[in-house]
């Protein structure tokens, strides 16, 4: 190793083993993208939505946290509308999905169509694990424990309303482990800002303490082979979390990233790569990366992928 690589080392209190067991866990995902209801999906971005053809803006609810719920008109003569909700640490996306109405032309999920009625529902999504009255419409609420999607009936008991939420709550349902939840919704710009130092281009820094983080992204679609000092970089940081040799032959190739208008090269399991490339469609889908930063060289972050959910 030669000079340039003379790193720097910014180690906390405790060294936490936070890579142990992960390597194989992520190979096991199955990397399910988010659910749609028809042709609207989780994760679409606002100005998506806005420039889309056929809807017609009704109301904008604004709550004190900061969350956004916006609605559209979809279809007059049945009523039906499609609604949106923009969480304040995300608000250029949509975190859930809210279709209401009787508009029965479109298959919904599972079979379900709009106006459908209450056995036939039931039949083909289970049994709901809780329900409630709602007094505006007369209606029925149903919930369904570890799904993230949740239903109404109308006063008759028709299929009115059908919505998908949360993120986390669909993970729980595909059965990750709990641990996968240690990566905190963050940004990549926040994170870099806060961690990284101002040293000199023969100085990396490495960082063997710093949170995992859950940045939302798009893949550009641009790979590239790791350039030879990240990827010395990143068997050092390897080494410091005591990990075995032939982990680090799991990182060969980076992909690009953008984040709010800014591109980043992040570094990826073998095994991520072509899956990732297949179901973000070439960067069509954002995309929520699980990542943890590295450290930094030539003034720029080096961040590893750990897995990868297409919304």
């Amino acid at each position: 190793m030669d000079g340039r690589f003379a790193l720097k080392i910014i180690i906390g209190l405790a060294l936490v083993l936070i890579f142990s067991g992960l390597f194989c866990e992520a190979n096991s995902q199955n990397h399910p993208s988010i659910s749609a209801i028809g042709e609207f999906r989780y994760g679409l971005s606002e100005s998506l939505i806005e420039d889309a053809d056929g809807l017609e803006e009704l109301q904008v609810l604004k709550s004190d946290d900061g969350t956004v719920r916006k609605f559209y008109l979809l279809d007059e003569e049945s009523g039906t509308y499609v609604g949106f909700t923009f969480p304040p640490f995300r608000n250029e996306y949509a975190h859930g999905v809210q279709l209401t109405g009787y508009d029965e032309r479109e298959e919904l999920f599972g079979g379900l169509k709009l106006g459908m009625n209450k056995e036939d529902v039931f039949e083909r999504i289970g049994t709901a694990s809780d329900s409630s009255l709602v007094e505006v419409t007369g209606g029925t609420f149903y919930s369904f424990e570890g799904r993230n999607y949740s239903i109404e009936l109308d006063s008759e008991g028709r299929l009115y309303s059908v919505a998908f939420h949360g993120i986390d709550s669909y993970l729980i349902e595909q059965g990750w482990p709990r641990n996968w939840f240690r990566y905190q919704i963050n940004t990549i710009e926040n994170v870099t800002s806060t961690n990284l130092t101002d040293v000199s281009n023969t100085d990396p820094t490495i960082f063997a303490n710093i949170d995992p983080f859950r940045p939302r992204v798009e893949f550009t679609g641009r790979v590239r082979e790791m350039p030879e000092e990240r990827k010395s970089m990143i068997d050092i940081w390897l080494t410091q979390l005591g990990h075995q040799e032939e982990v680090k032959n799991l990182f060969q190739n980076e992909f690009e990233v953008r984040e709010n208008g800014v591109e980043y090269w992040v570094a990826i399991q073998n095994s991520l790569l072509q899956p990732l490339i297949e179901e973000t469609n070439e960067g069509l889908y954002p995309t929520d990366l699980f990542l943890n930063i590295v450290g930094e060289i030539d003034s720029e972050p080096v961040l590893v992928c750990n897995e990868f959910v297409v919304l």
